[in-house]
């Protein structure tokens, strides 16, 4: 929930920056903050650009303390500000990251539930497009910490009320040369 974010010790460094009828163009590099859940963005460079309810993020690398990131491309696509007072169900999103390391560590600020998880993938290549509430998820590629491999594709819909929600989930699963497949 945006309205319930606070960050500190903000730091960055801003390059080409512009601000023309509203929108704000820049590249930045030496990102860094701690938001108020403990969760730490060490280091980030990348893109942006915002106007008008839409905020831009891409050709970006982030660094916490468990996970790094190569986000390719992150569009809220907000048609106005207001929008965003609703964000679950009225921001689309499009999301893309390539060739990630990611660790539950970091998820669990987000889904606190994954914090027991004690895991991480690598390689991982995955997108997703939609709104929190009914989104479409792709990973075409992800090595989990036990060495398995993992590829599919997901429709989750109802979020945030996970008892009511519907996952349509297809994934397969290899290791050591056997094919699962699962369907939910």
């Amino acid at each position: 929930d945006f309205a319930d974010m606070q960050l500190f010790d903000i730091k960055a460094h801003l390059e080409d920056f512009w601000v023309d009828c509203g929108a704000v163009d820049s590249k930045f590099d030496e990102l860094s903050f701690v938001e108020r859940s403990g969760f730490e963005l060490q280091e980030a460079n990348g893109h942006f650009y915002v106007y008008a309810g839409k905020v831009l993020v891409d050709d970006a690398q982030l660094k916490t303390k468990w996970s790094k990131i190569n986000l390719d491309q992150c569009l809220l696509d907000g048609s106005d500000w207001l929008t965003y007072r609703n964000y679950i169900n009225t921001v689309p999103m499009d999301c893309r990251v390539s060739d990630c390391y990611i660790s539950s560590e970091d998820l669990g600020y987000f889904a606190p539930e994954m914090w027991r998880w004690n895991t991480t993938i690598r390689n991982a290549t995955m997108s997703m497009k939609g709104k929190v509430c009914d989104f479409e998820g792709k990973v075409d590629n992800a090595v989990l910490q036990n060495g398995g491999m993992v590829k599919g594709s997901a429709h989750i819909k109802g979020l945030i009320d996970v008892e009511k929600t519907n996952f349509d989930i297809n994934l397969i699963y290899k290791r050591n040369q056997l094919n699962y497949r699962f369907i939910c």
